[in-house]
This record gives structure tokens, C-alpha cells and sequence, in this order.
């Protein structure tokens, strides 16, 4: 009975110390909710794909949504640790009472984009869309902001219609609108379509002061988050950045 007994306590302990150890070994588990035709989706399949996130003992769930709005109420819901975000909604949320942070991820810009054959022409000294119907997206904010400087509320003066950047996109290739404000993305597949670059948001950044580039979007979570998972998300962070610089490695 007693070696019984023995038997059972040596196994019960060695089952313990298994489970203690596979604790101690699994990876960090992260849950990201990204737009799903969104730049960071593409760098987290990256990541995944070089296996940088096991190499930093990473557990990487994504939940692609169809719009960033779709994300920000993940976050803010408890159902997804961190999202990408521009960092104009963070201050907003924070001068609202919110407890987020964030860190820069990319500088990548959007671009009002135009036929080739269009006369709309944009510089740092002006940006005219008076006669002009577009589908803008959140740099709609920066791009009115630059407009009043020069006197011009698009608001009253131009037609706007809104939608998803790939709807905007198709809309833009078919002539069904005669510009449309995109991601950068989107940006570099209507220049093969034959549509240009009718005004930089680097330009519309300049004209509003900034000295140099801007991180437009960032990792957005909670001060909370931060808190209780440094190394998470600092890993995460340096290895999504490794990935983006080195796609091809």
C-alpha cells in the first residue's frame, strides 16, 4: 500500500512540474483586430511567415474586421489587446477620459489621387478641391485643416462621398469620382491603373508646420496593458519592425 502510495505522490509531482513547465514555455498570447486589407495584417502574416513571432515566444491572434472603427470598439470592448490606429482618434480618446497610449508604427502616407488627365494639382502653397467630388478618408482632417489656412472650408465648398479604401479605389479606376484620398497601399496600385498623385499628404503635413516625417498611425492599448505586459508588446514591436524592413530576407 505504501509504495502504492509512493508511486501515486512521485507521479502527481513529476505531472505538476510538467505543467509548471509547459506554463513557464508557452508563448505570450497577444490578440491584435486589424482591417483586414489594413498594412499591419500584411506585416503580422509577415512576421509569421519568417517565424519572427515565435522567435519572440510570441502567440499572435488576429481578428480582421472590415473597418477601423470595427477595431477601436474591440479595443475599447475588452476583445482585442491592441489595435493600429491613427494617433489624432488616441489624443481625442484620451482628452475624453480614456486611458490609452500608443507607440509610432508607420510613417507610410495616404495621397489624393487623380487621372492622369485631371487639372487638380496639388502644392504646399495650396490645396483646391473646390470643384471636385471625393471619397475621403481620416487624413480628410489634415487636409481640411491645410485647406482653412488658405481660406477654403471644403466642408462648404466641395462634395465628399464616403467608403471602404477598396470601394473608394474601384470607384476612382471606373470614373465614377474624380479623386479619391487612399492608403498608401491602394496609392501604389492606382499608379499602375494609370492614376497619379494629385496631392502628398507629406506636402499637407509641411503646410501645417511639421519639420519632418510624421508617424500618422500607431499601436494603440490601454495603460493597463502596458503595465502588465511590457515585454509583449515591446517584442512585438521590435519585431514587426524587422519584418517590414527586411520583406524580402
Amino acid at each position: 500500500m505504501r509504495l502504492i502510495v509512493r508511486k501515486f505522490i512521485a507521479a502527481l509531482a513529476l505531472s505538476v512540474s510538467a505543467c509548471l513547465a509547459c506554463s513557464a514555455e508557452a508563448a505570450d498570447h497577444l490578440r491584435i483586430s486589424t482591417q483586414k486589407t489594413g498594412t499591419v495584417t500584411w506585416e503580422i502574416a509577415l512576421m509569421k511567415a519568417r517565424g519572427l513571432d515565435k522567435a519572440a515566444d510570441l502567440e499572435i491572434e488576429t481578428t480582421e474586421l472590415a473597418s477601423t472603427d470595427a477595431g477601436k470598439v474591440a479595443l475599447e470592448g475588452g476583445a482585442a489587446d491592441m489595435i493600429v490606429s491613427d494617433w489624432l482618434w488616441v489624443a481625442r480618446e484620451r482628452g475624453l477620459g480614456d486611458k490609452l497610449l500608443f507607440t509610432p508604427y508607420s510613417s507610410a502616407l495616404s495621397a489624393v489621387m487623380a487621372p492622369k488627365d485631371s487639372p487638380i494639382r496639388g502644392s504646399r502653397r495650396q490645396v483646391d478641391l473646390r470643384r471636385w467630388r471625393a471619397p475621403i478618408d481620416k487624413s480628410w482632417l489634415l487636409l481640411r485643416a491645410a485647406a482653412l489656412r488658405k481660406g477654403l472650408d471644403l466642408v462648404k465648398s466641395a462634395r465628399f462621398s464616403y467608403g471602404a479604401p477598396p470601394l473608394i479605389a474601384e470607384k476612382l479606376a471606373q470614373g465614377e469620382t474624380d479623386m479619391a484620398l487612399e492608403f498608401w497601399n491602394f496609392c501604389a496600385d492606382l499608379e499602375t491603373r494609370g492614376i497619379r498623385r494629385a496631392i502628398e499628404m507629406a506636402d499637407v503635413e509641411k503646410a501645417l508646420g511639421a519639420s519632418g516625417q510624421v508617424a500618422m498611425t500607431c499601436y494603440v492599448f490601454s495603460e493597463s496593458f502596458a503595465a502588465a505586459h511590457k515585454r509583449r508588446s515591446q517584442a512585438l514591436f521590435r519585431h514587426g519592425r524587422c519584418g517590414a524592413r527586411n520583406p524580402g530576407a
